[in-house]
């Protein structure tokens, strides 16, 4: 008997034919089998296109940063929890960014313990439930007998159509900002209607000059005479928004350009690398437990991963694996320069890639005070400004070139955002 779903029967599905306990058999196999949830996905994707981004996890659609964090804090309605765990099942992206969110969730709460101080975890977020049998499929469950396939699938459509708008928002909107009275106060809107006599014609407020300007995602960030600024989400980022656009300076963690030192050795085979290492290698990554790639070796029978500490302490092993690849098992130390290694098993013996002469496989995990810092900018509505200064930062300078070469597009006129490319090109 076939394991897998027909395609008359993912049809019969979709139409809301099958019901009872043989639809409750369909999507305890979906929650299974990827192959038939990917299949599924893309029949309704058919029908409705606009599921396709939310559903089939493309390079281009990726889950916003605040349905993760929503995600974790048990916050999601339970439709868009559910649309959420298929994207993560194929997107290793999105998969990787919520695990990496968890872990720094986890890091924090425990200097939280270590620090009276600070408020507890439980005073200021929700622990995240578990998902499965138990979790979100139980309402799932629930609403598709009740209210057929296709109601889930508009609901879902309905929901990413919306969201998509709601995470996009309009413009930010300028309100013009009065000039200080004498005495250092802003004069109030009573004052200003009735200063003009009778006889007299009111003159309207001038507004202060705009010292520095940048069209950002979402809209304009205006720096203005007196220092204050206008189009910015988050003020924890004013100083850096302001040195940025006033200055044209960043500050960039330039960590990567050590690690990369001797990197390219490692990228194909030679003397001491029997075979190449793919990535993290002369890196700065953001996510703690990182997926490691390799190249394979030509008869070899398993290969194991190993990862070392600046001391060359050893932090994590991975277990016999025959594929290239494997995702680190548990978070590893942020802020440290690392170290790893593959051992191919062949014919009996152990070969270790890299080895003398060839330089060590080297990368380094963002500090947890910079992942936070990313967190806030991702929150901030998408600012490529944003994004970039906290890629700077953290030592991201791929990331934080892709934000500033967005701003440069957006604004072809503008030397400042030219001159912030150009300082983290010049440090990669």
């Amino acid at each position: 008997m076939d394991p897998h779903l027909s395609e008359m029967k993912i049809k019969e599905l979709l139409d809301s034919k099958v019901t009872g306990t043989e639809l409750l058999e369909i999507d305890a196999h979906l929650s299974e089998c990827a192959d038939c949830a990917e299949r599924t996905a893309a029949v309704a994707g058919e029908r409705m296109p606009v599921l396709g981004p939310a559903i089939d996890g493309g390079s281009d659609d990726h889950l916003p940063y605040e349905t993760l964090e929503s995600y974790l804090d048990s916050k999601l309605p339970d439709v868009e929890r559910e649309i959420a765990d298929v994207h993560m099942r194929v997107c290793e992206d999105c998969k990787g960014q919520f695990e990496d969110l968890s872990a720094l969730r986890a890091e924090l709460e425990a200097e939280n313990r270590t620090d009276p101080h600070l408020p507890k975890p439980s005073e200021v977020q929700e622990s995240p439930r578990k998902t499965g049998a138990g979790g979100s499929r139980a309402f799932w469950r629930f609403l598709v007998p009740a209210f057929g396939v296709v109601a889930v699938v508009i609901a879902a459509a309905f929901w990413y159509v919306n969201s998509g708008r709601e995470s996009a928002g309009p413009g930010p909107v300028t309100s013009p900002v009065p000039t200080l009275s004498p005495g250092g106060s802003l004069p109030s809107p009573q004052a200003s209607e009735t200063s003009a006599g009778p006889d007299e014609q009111a003159v309207p407020t001038p507004m202060p000059e705009i010292a520095a300007s940048l069209v950002d995602t979402g809209g304009k960030i205006e720096v203005l005479a007196d220092g204050r600024i206008t189009g910015l989400k988050d003020s924890r980022f004013e100083g850096d928004v302001r040195r940025a656009l006033l200055e044209g300076k960043l500050t960039v963690d330039g960590t990567g350009s050590d690690l990369r030192q001797g990197s390219g050795k490692l990228m194909g085979p030679g003397e001491g690398v029997p075979f190449a290492l793919s990535s993290p290698v002369g890196l700065v990554i953001e996510a703690s437990a990182p997926l490691f790639r390799w190249s394979a070796l030509e008869g070899a029978e398993n290969y194991r991963v190993e990862v070392f500490d600046e001391r060359f302490n050893k932090l994590i092993e991975s277990p016999d694996l025959k594929g290239t690849e494997w995702r680190a098992s548990k978070p590893l130390p942020r802020g440290q320069v690392l170290r790893w290694q593959v051992i191919a098993a062949k014919d009996g013996n152990s070969m270790r890639s890299p080895t003398r002469p060839a330089p060590d496989a080297r990368f380094k995990v963002i500090t947890s005070s910079n992942a936070k810092l990313i967190g806030e900018a991702r929150n901030a509505g998408r600012s490529s400004l944003l994004l970039g200064i906290a890629y700077a930062k953290a030592g991201l300078l791929p990331e934080a070139e892709k934000e500033f070469s967005s701003l440069v597009r957006k604004n072809p006129n503008s030397s400042v955002a030219r001159k912030l490319l150009q300082q983290v090109r010049s440090r990669r």
